[in-house]
């Protein structure tokens, strides 16, 4: 009895044990975890803004423009809680503030959602979204992003080698 409470115990890890047997990794067992507490986390929070801590007094008016639609004030704040300069470093809020720059069609908005999704800071890497941003931004005439879509065109490491483009 007391052999078969113990594996009851343990009946999760012998599942994993088993598949990792046929040949799945476990690191797509935790990649998969990580991945659904990621966006989970995210979905919770699609374009719903929360200021997140008391704003200095230097940074109200920027905290009012950005809450009134202010494209500006939107990529000022997302760019105090990138750097962490002035308020406190927070990737999320700053992606969030990034992401409502990005669609009132603020250039540098999308220049740094597609570094932020190429790079995997503040979110996890995805390479569709980051040249999305980078060609939205580059169109808008962001020479630092046309930089970057260059560089991967010609390595072709991320995305289909391009000389032309």
């Amino acid at each position: 009895m007391k052999k078969f409470k113990k594996f009851d115990e343990h009946r999760n890890y012998f599942f994993i044990w088993l598949l990792c047997k046929k040949g799945i990794p476990f690191y797509f067992f935790l990649y998969v975890f990580v991945s659904l507490a990621f966006v989970s986390s995210v979905s919770a929070s699609s374009h719903q803004i929360d200021i997140g801590e008391q704003i200095p007094e230097k940074y109200k008016e920027v905290l009012e423009g950005a809450l009134t639609g202010d494209v500006n004030s939107q990529m000022k704040l997302g760019l105090l809680y990138y750097s962490g300069v002035g308020l406190s470093k927070n990737h999320n809020l700053a992606l969030q503030w990034f992401e409502q720059a990005a669609d009132n069609g603020h250039a540098s908005a999308h220049y740094m959602l597609g570094e932020i999704y190429l790079n995997g800071i503040g979110a996890m890497p995805d390479i569709p979204k980051a040249i999305y941003h980078l060609e939205e931004a580059s169109e808008n005439g962001d020479s630092s992003a046309q930089a970057i879509l260059g560089q991967l065109y010609f390595d072709g490491n991320l995305i289909e080698r391009n000389f032309d483009r």
